[in-house]
């Protein structure tokens, strides 16, 4: 797949808070590899912005705080709502 020179491509990421919880007992592989990506989305996508798609603001507060968990260099998070 070309990409044109100069353009960042992104993504957005539909959360919902316990698809990727990590740091409670009995989490199962689906939740792990949902806070794995989340991190290396994070540490290592270079993207200016991540993009939450979710239905709430609280989901969408604690998405920007599980990614301010994660790091230096937190990039900006801006929310989308169905619709949008």
């Amino acid at each position: 797949m070309e990409q044109n020179s100069g353009e960042k491509r992104n993504c957005a990421i539909y959360y919902i808070p316990e698809a990727y919880e990590s740091e409670q007992a009995n989490i199962v592989g689906r939740q792990s590899a949902g806070a794995g990506f989340l991190e290396a989305l994070t540490r290592h996508g270079g993207v200016e912005a991540l993009l939450c798609l979710t239905t709430t603001e609280d989901f969408f507060q604690e998405f920007q705080r599980r990614i301010g968990r994660i790091g230096n260099a937190v990039p900006l998070c801006l929310l989308i709502k169905p619709g949008d």
